[in-house]
This record gives C-alpha cells, structure tokens and sequence, in this order.
C-alpha cells in the first residue's frame, strides 16, 4: 500500500521533471538562492523554521513549461513541486492561474498536510513570487533560471492521518 505521502512524493519528482529538455544538452547548476538563503517557515497546526535546498527551477520548450521543486531540511519533512505555463518572469503566479500547478506536503510523524493547487482535486491555496532571475543555461530548447522569491501557501490536513488544523507555509529562495 502506497502511502499518501508517497504518492504526493512521486507526483511531485514527476512535475519537477517534466521540464526537462527533450533534447540537447545544458548543465543542470541549481539555484544560488543567495548561498544558502533558502528558509522555510512554517506556522498554525505545526510551527518550524527550516533550512531548504535550494530551488532548481527549468524550462522546456517540449511542454513550455517551466518546472521546479524545492525540498526543506530537517523535520518536518516539506517538499514544495511547481509547474507554470511558459518561461519563468518576474511576477506573482496565483492558484488561479490557468495551467499553474503547485503541490506542497508537510510531513511530521503521523500527521500530514497538503496542498495541491492547481491540479484536479485543488486544496488549500498558494502565491508563488518571483523577484529575481537570471538564465545559468540555456539552449533552443531549454533553459535553466537561477532565481529568488517567495511561496506562501496554506496547506489543509490529510483527513487520513492524525493531523488537524491549517498550516501556513513560507518559503524564501
């Protein structure tokens, strides 16, 4: 039996991955969010500070699409996944964005809560910023983005597991 985290787990690497280029070759650098500048803050039903990798965020001219995930450091557990119609610009994309997808898990113990927004079953809600950005690599067909910003989301409790309450996440990248 798959569990439900592990499930979001998997759809949340496969959104990520989905803007990989169909051909052609780039170096993959990942995001200089600032040399560690990566935070995660999360408030309500669970409260915590963590450190984050740092985003790597693509785009793909086969979908054009641009993908990225961020996964926190240290407990809980919190992955962020997004996909976002187009190449990336500086500005707010909102849960209302047409073809914009982001799923977030928090993961403590027994407990879990979510948000996928966005997608089919939309739950909770999110605003993913981008303030800055500039292109590391890129091809005709691909591009890599060093960029800073912020998500902030509200994620609801998986009714499966022993959690209750909304959380409140923020990250900064």
């Amino acid at each position: 039996m798959t569990s439900t985290l592990m499930r979001r787990e998997i759809a949340l690497l496969t959104v990520a991955l989905i803007c990989r280029p169909a051909r052609g070759s780039f170096t993959e650098t990942g995001n200089d969010a600032g040399n560690g500048g990566c935070t995660v803050t999360l408030s309500g039903a669970r409260s915590a500070s963590l450190g984050c990798s740092a985003a790597t965020i693509g785009w793909s001219a086969a979908g054009n699409a641009t993908g990225g995930a961020i996964a926190g450091t240290g407990s809980p557990r919190v992955l962020i996944s997004f996909r976002l119609p187009g190449q990336l610009a500086t500005r707010s994309y909102h849960n209302t964005d047409a073809g914009a997808v982001i799923m977030l898990a928090v993961s403590d113990g027994t407990r879990e809560w979510g948000a996928n927004v966005g997608g089919a079953a939309m739950t909770g809600s999110a605003t993913l910023t981008i303030t800055s950005l500039r292109t590391t690599t890129f091809t005709a067909d691909a591009r890599i983005y060093a960029a800073h910003g912020t998500l902030t989301a509200t994620l609801q409790p998986n009714p499966s597991t022993h959690a209750t309450g909304t959380v409140t996440l923020k990250a900064t990248f």
